[in-house]
């Protein structure tokens, strides 16, 4: 059992990330993501961006290159789109049920293994992306005007 707290940044609080066991240690991060506890200004900042980066850096790029791996076993920019939209379902999801909720259950569920239930990866990239970022926009328009009590809600992650 795990307990998960949106944090309180009144309080300095911060969001926990709790890295998948199974990914590969690197200097400060598991799988590129940072070990240490981000911030909730941090967040905040990383999560209206990401869209528009992504846009940003796709704008010129054929369906070709969007499917294709840069190296083997390397994830292709839509296989990326297609992981950021599962960690979406699972932990954006998991967020929105806290807000919604007054401390709920749940059994716990990877981002990873959510992916190889879905069929994300065979999407198209510009329906893939229209879909991320409408996803993306809906859980800002949840978390931006939280009060920092709403913050300290939590649930009871089993499994």
């Amino acid at each position: 059992m795990t307990a998960r707290s949106l944090g309180n940044p009144a309080l300095g609080s911060t969001v926990r990330h709790v890295p998948d066991k199974n990914w590969q240690q690197g200097a400060g991060t598991v799988g590129g993501v940072p070990t240490r506890q981000l911030t909730i200004e941090e967040i905040m900042a990383i999560l209206p961006e990401t869209p528009p980066r992504i846009a940003a850096m796709t704008e010129r790029l054929t369906p070709a290159q969007l499917h294709a791996a840069p190296e083997p076993g390397s994830w292709s920019v839509n296989d990326v789109l297609a992981h950021l939209r599962a960690c979406h379902d699972v932990l954006g999801g998991n967020v929105l049920r806290i807000l919604a909720e007054n401390h709920p259950t749940w059994k716990g569920m990877n981002p990873r293994a959510w992916l190889k239930r879905t069929d994300y990866p065979t999407w198209e990239f510009e329906p893939a992306f229209g879909v991320f970022s409408r996803q993306r926009a809906e859980l800002l328009a949840a978390v931006e005007p939280l009060s920092p009590e709403d913050w300290d809600r939590t649930a009871r992650v089993t499994g």
